[in-house]
């Protein structure tokens, strides 16, 4: 189990952000955790190269604006990680 902050074998845990739900108590709640996984040095599968993929930019409207922040927070990451 990686800690926030911390990256091995080219997977980071990028950062964990509690989410307001009205189920939330003292003892449970709703937390997203951001994972970014370096995939720049391996090679693709044969079987997702024979499909049609259609691609789009990480900061594209299509994507929900908390979405985006977390794209652009594992990228910041992986940059810093790398130098």
């Amino acid at each position: 189990m990686l800690s926030v902050g911390e990256m091995n074998s080219g997977v980071a845990h990028v950062k964990r952000e509690p989410v307001a739900d009205a189920r939330d108590t003292d003892n449970a709640w709703v937390e997203n955790d951001v994972w970014a996984v370096f995939l720049g040095s391996r090679v693709p599968e044969p079987s997702v190269l024979s499909h049609n993929l259609s691609w789009i930019h990480w900061d594209s409207d299509i994507l929900a604006m908390q979405d985006r922040e977390y794209v652009s927070a594992s990228f910041s990451f992986l940059d810093s990680a790398e130098q």
